[in-house]
């Protein structure tokens, strides 16, 4: 649905294209930091947006993983 759609472009989608686009410059100086913040939500109540924060939260574990070598960390 498109209440759907949109909670994941705002909770998920935005945040991993901003983190990925400034990810040459961290690379390039061998340090960054980049932080994510989802609410309490995610555990409390079934809505649309508990999803898609659950998606940012096992993305920035993966990202975390995938970029730690560079010396970005991803919290």
């Amino acid at each position: 649905s498109n209440v759907w759609d949109e909670s994941f472009r705002l909770n998920f989608t935005a945040s991993r294209q901003l983190a990925e686009t400034l990810l040459g410059g961290m690379v390039d100086r061998t340090w960054g930091r980049v932080v994510n913040i989802s609410g309490a939500g995610v555990y409390r109540t079934v809505n649309a947006a508990s999803p898609a924060k659950a998606a940012l939260m096992s993305w920035s574990k993966a990202f975390a993983a995938d970029v730690a070598r560079f010396g970005v960390t991803v919290n």
